[in-house]
């Protein structure tokens, strides 16, 4: 079907050169095939990194008194004036979102002329004009009639992070721009693109494949009345960078064309976190008996101290420990982690000799110190390893944190903080230390265990929880720990970087803690219970660090 052919009286129409066989030729073969190429400037068409298509002015006159982008203002300020958009913000996103405008009742009203709204006339183009042309371009017959719509906006510090839209039946994203003209890679708000590894699984989808985000291979700038479509699969992995702009909106009518099945089955396998390193609970000997009386704020050591911030644990769960460490301590900690940050190894300086990146974009981003540097040293005094002089000390002061807050004296100060069974045996006078046992994933250990991450948060950072559902809710009750270092005074919620607990099948978060300079939170993690970090946005005033333990509650290992 041609689209000159159009039965509607309008005022602007999909562009005809869309109706060139060549092009319909090429979009078969890079939709159906998946494989070669088209690029005519305003019209591209690709196979990588999965079938999609871009169309610069996507609507054109039908006469030479009519202008497209008069009739795109008129749409946006329609949408703008009668529609409620309404934010969205979950662990993948943070946007503003109409409801589902096809069946909307204000979609058919007219104006008070008695015209149809620039909105229903673009609706019944893509109904009645763009997806009978997909259905034959593309060559996916099974799309049916079902064509949902809503319009976006991205405002300043709005996100939509990585994903693949499988879901249900959807068969066909499509996103029309009505952005203001002179949009640039300075703004923000690129549709992006990502390649994938492939690997083969039983547990993966249909095709046996599992397929993981890779790299940004494209980027494409939302331009005002340019329209991009791509086919949804297991390797549609795509994200919206967030919109850097204080005065430009990204705005859009977006949503999908569906047939048959799709979607992703409950059997896939998920993504998961790193795991964390683990930590041994070990005895405090020599000069390190006092540790904690040395590291910890002596307000927390005091017995009736101790006793209100139990009766508060037990009543909410949480708790929010201020100026945790002595302040001292503190501050040589932050220098230290400050120094370790900076450190870079290899020929051209590009990689951080103490710190590696985490990153899989459809479950985290965000940098953590390598694991070989977390086990506590047997003597004060770190070994010589293959790092510059003046690191030792930073390192020591690293490890030696790892060391307090997996020392017996730091188990018992948390049993007495929250009346958590973390260390079976410490009631046991019958019981010699070397002979303890707790019973974790069906192995027995001669000591308690945590599992302990330094992880270094700044703009670009996050994890993610939509994805993980299966993955993060395994029926474990933990007591977790986040110690926040070098957070600026002037953060807030608003910057990101919140850890947000979430219950299974609920909507909202149960908790959320906010960074804040030496603050260690503690939160007690039931059965079906999970948590992500809120992405960190580029408004964020600087960087933080968090140290961020798990330790077991015993009576229910």
């Amino acid at each position: 079907m041609k689209m000159s052919d159009s039965k509607v009286e309008s005022t602007v129409k999909i562009t005809p050169r869309l109706d060139d066989a060549e092009l319909i030729s090429k979009v078969k073969q890079v939709f159906h095939k998946q494989e070669g190429s088209f690029d005519e400037g305003e019209i591209q068409v690709h196979s990588d990194p999965f079938p999609h298509c871009y169309i610069e002015n996507f609507l054109s006159e039908t006469d030479d008194l009519t202008s497209a982008d008069d009739f795109i203002g008129k749409m946006g300020k329609e949408l703008l004036d009668s529609f409620p958009y309404t934010l969205k913000q979950n662990d993948l996103f943070s946007f503003y979102q109409t409801d589902e405008l096809m069946d909307n009742k204000l979609l058919n009203e007219h104006t008070t002329t008695g015209e149809v709204t620039k909105l229903a006339h673009f609706s019944r183009l893509l109904k009645s004009k763009f997806l009978p042309w997909i259905r034959e371009s593309t060559g996916m017959d099974e799309l049916t009639d079902q064509v949902d719509m809503f319009s976006a906006q991205y405002r300043e510090s709005s996100y939509l992070l990585c994903h693949d839209d499988q879901l249900e039946n959807r068969k066909l994203a499509y996103v029309f721009y009505l952005s203001p003209p002179g949009w640039n890679e300075e703004d923000g708000g690129a549709l992006d693109l990502m390649d994938t590894t492939v690997s083969s699984s039983s547990s993966s989808s249909s095709s046996g494949m599992l397929y993981q985000p890779n790299d940004v291979v494209k980027s494409i700038l939302p331009k005002r009345n340019s329209m991009v479509i791509f086919a949804v699969s297991e390797k549609s992995f795509h994200q919206v960078s967030e919109v850097l702009s204080k005065d430009k909106t990204r705005l859009s009518v977006t949503g999908w064309f569906h047939g048959g099945i799709c979607g992703r089955s409950s059997t896939d396998l998920l993504p998961s976190h790193p795991l964390a390193p683990v930590l041994t609970m070990h005895q405090e000997t020599g000069v390190d008996e006092d540790i904690v009386s040395d590291w910890v704020n002596d307000f927390y050591l005091i017995q009736a101290v101790q006793k209100n911030i139990q009766e508060t644990f037990e009543e909410s769960s949480e708790i929010h420990l201020p100026t945790f460490l002595d302040l001292e301590v503190y501050e040589r900690v932050v220098a230290a982690l400050r120094h370790l940050s900076e450190v870079k190894t290899g020929a051209d300086g590009g990689e951080r000799m103490f710190f590696e990146r985490q990153k899989l974009a459809n479950s985290h981003n965000y940098d953590r110190i390598r694991p070989k540097y977390y086990q506590p040293p047997l003597t004060t005094t770190v070994p010589k390893m293959d790092y510059p002089e003046d690191c030792a000390a930073h390192l020591t002061t690293i490890q030696q944190l790892f060391k307090l807050f997996s020392s017996q004296q730091m188990f018992t100060l948390l049993h007495l903080l929250t009346d958590l069974d973390l260390d079976p045996g410490s009631n046991d006078e019958s019981s010699s230390p070397t002979a303890k046992k707790l019973k974790l994933d069906n192995d027995e250990r001669t000591t308690p265990i945590c599992r302990c991450q330094l992880r270094h948060w700044k703009s670009g950072s996050y994890t993610l929880l939509k994805d993980l559902k299966e993955a993060n809710f395994q029926g474990k009750k933990t007591l977790d720990l986040s110690l926040y270092l070098g957070v600026q005074q002037d953060w807030s919620e608003a910057h990101g970087g919140s850890t947000h607990y979430c219950a299974e099948d609920e909507e909202e978060p149960l908790i959320a803690l906010i960074p804040q300079a030496n603050s260690a939170s503690l939160v007690y993690s039931e059965e079906h219970c999970a948590s992500f970090v809120t992405y960190i946005n580029h408004r964020a005033p600087g960087d933080f660090f968090e140290l961020r333990i798990i330790y077991y509650d015993q009576d229910t290992a």
